[in-house]
């Protein structure tokens, strides 16, 4: 039973992801953005990860810390638990002829990994390129 609960979450957490890419706050405090490049740029607070072999669920429950990517122009910087945990420069392709993520958008890390991305004023998914990994969600911080 654990296991349909966690393949039913993570059906809901990529619905509402993909249904919210298209939409925008009507508010004044809303982020502005017009496509995935723009949308990127920001602080972005982890959710949930999905995937691997088993199709498990990961949250910062589960593991006991949270997890924030700060996302500048230039710089891909990841914190946990409050502490640096990962900084480097990076670039953004346009991926067409991919086994992991075919005509999407790709963020190459350098010197360390790379992921597809859906990014919108509310949420940011980072696909891992690999068999059997994972897909990271996040949520934007104000």
């Amino acid at each position: 039973m654990p296991i349909l609960k966690q393949f039913i979450f993570a059906i809901v957490i990529t619905w509402m992801l993909y249904t919210s890419v298209g939409c925008s706050k009507d508010d004044d405090t809303s982020i502005n953005c017009q496509n995935n490049t723009e949308c990127l740029v920001g602080k972005w607070r982890w959710v949930s990860s999905y995937g691997g072999i088993g199709g498990w669920t990961i949250t910062p429950q589960d593991v006991g810390y949270d997890r924030i990517l700060v996302i500048s122009d230039t710089s891909y910087q990841e914190f946990i638990a409050d502490t640096i945990y990962f900084q480097s420069k990076y670039s953004i392709e346009m991926v067409t002829n991919q086994t992991f993520c075919t005509d999407s958008i790709y963020i190459n890390v350098e010197s360390h990994f790379g992921f597809c991305f859906t990014a919108s004023q509310d949420s940011l998914l980072l696909r891992e390129q690999c068999f059997d990994c994972f897909d990271h969600v996040y949520i934007r911080e104000n």
